[in-house]
């Protein structure tokens, strides 16, 4: 306010305003309180601007967004917190309605500003589109370490033998068994039926190759 040039103005400092004055429409004093009026406010949006953060656009605004779907949301986040504190099975019905109308109203969105997108006459439309379409997410394939080669955990040598015992390692031998317990025993294998052997033919699937005893 120190700065203010009405406010330290002798007009206004050295001039004595009455109410009856003002009531009776006197252009000096109407004019004056006007201009400081202007002015204070004048102040006031300045140190607004400076003081108060402005919103900030992220780095790919959402260009179908509207005013609809901001009130959508307000009243789906309103109904959202009624529900908190009311367990009603019609306040429940509410939300569900207003959440849905909400999603609803975003799909609507996205594809009408799509078609409308793709519609355009201009040639460069394709192109950008074509662009929106590819993944710009590239995975880095992780550096290739060799665990088994010390010293060669960079080269080219190092790299393939890691591939190999990564991607073919050696299978596990397992222990040799021991016959000096076993005792032959003579197995009494009951004979086939002509419905057990219908039942295996019948239940084989069809397509299936066989296998090196030529069963399939």
């Amino acid at each position: 306010m120190s700065n203010s040039r009405i406010l330290n103005s002798d007009e206004f400092n050295n001039y004595t305003i009455d109410s009856i004055d003002i009531l009776i429409n006197q252009d000096f004093e109407i004019q004056l309180l006007d201009s400081a009026a202007l002015e204070f406010t004048d102040i006031i949006r300045e140190a607004a601007e400076k003081s108060i953060p402005k919103r900030k656009l992220g780095a790919k605004p959402k260009p179908w967004w509207n005013g609809d779907l901001k009130t959508l949301r307000t009243t789906m986040i309103r109904k959202q917190r009624v529900l908190k504190f009311t367990k009603s099975n019609s306040i429940k019905q509410a939300y569900l309605i207003a959440r849905n109308d909400y999603f609803q109203a975003i799909k609507k969105a996205k594809r009408d500003y799509w078609n409308q997108f793709l519609e355009k006459n201009d040639p460069k439309s394709i192109f950008k589109a074509f662009s929106y379409t590819n993944s710009s997410l590239v995975d880095k394939i992780p550096e290739i370490k060799s665990t088994t080669t010390i010293g060669l955990e960079s080269s080219f040598e190092g790299k393939c033998k890691s591939l190999r015992t990564t991607l073919f390692p050696t299978p596990p031998e397992a222990p040799s068994p021991d016959w000096s317990n076993y005792r032959p025993q003579n197995w009494k294998w009951p004979k086939l039926t002509i419905v057990e052997v219908e039942n295996a033919c019948t239940s084989i699937i069809k397509g299936k190759t066989p296998g090196p005893d030529l069963i399939i």
